[in-house]
């Protein structure tokens, strides 16, 4: 399983160990979001959560460094986006599967649109967490405009497992794009005792 990653040279790809998590076009919307102005699409799709059949997953991502890059003493974690409610037999997220029905719940961002964020660093590396939750209940209480921070103590509430990526990025010269440096890590599959 491999993860394309779009430089400005060509594309480099990453392996992936297939149990975890992986992400088919999310890091090409990173590349190429600032460019159009607009929010971007969120797709991913991940393997080895095959137990997890009626139960629900929910994906989020967070900027740890907004807004001026690692190492700034006056950043933020920023939740770019989240989606709840994914069925348990889905194996990926994409927006013709969100518009096929399911009854999942996609977050407004700041920009006021349900979608994924625009990633446009404009200066300084920025750091990604990227995390596939595995919930025990879908969560009725959500809609697109929960706060954040609300979102995330429900899904931490509900929690049966979750695995997360990280991922580096950094703007173009002229602050219109961010690029994808590394998936420098791939973290932790964490389960509670006896949730799959």
């Amino acid at each position: 399983m491999l993860l394309r990653n779009p430089t400005s040279s060509g594309l480099r790809t990453v392996g992936l160990p297939r149990r975890h998590l992986l992400y088919r076009s999310a890091m090409g919307a990173i590349a190429s979001s600032c460019s159009r102005m607009a929010s971007s699409q969120m797709a991913a799709c991940w393997t080895g959560f095959e137990g997890s059949r009626g139960k629900y997953f929910a994906v989020t991502v967070s900027d740890l460094d907004e807004p001026f890059g690692v190492g700034a003493m006056r950043n933020r974690v920023q939740g770019i986006f989240w989606a709840a409610n994914i069925p348990g037999d889905w194996r990926e997220l994409s927006a013709e599967k969100v518009a096929g029905g399911g009854g999942v719940i996609i977050g407004r961002n700041r920009k006021g649109k349900q979608s994924l964020e625009p990633i446009c660093p404009t200066r300084g590396r920025h750091r990604l967490r990227v995390t596939l939750w595995v919930l025990r209940a879908a969560l009725p209480g959500l809609g697109p405009d929960t706060p954040y921070a609300e979102v995330m103590e429900q899904f931490e509430a509900a929690e049966l497992a979750k695995a997360t990526v990280f991922a580096e990025v950094l703007p173009d010269e002229k602050g219109a794009a961010a690029s994808l440096l590394s998936l420098h890590r791939v973290a932790h599959l964490r389960r509670r005792a006896g949730a799959l």
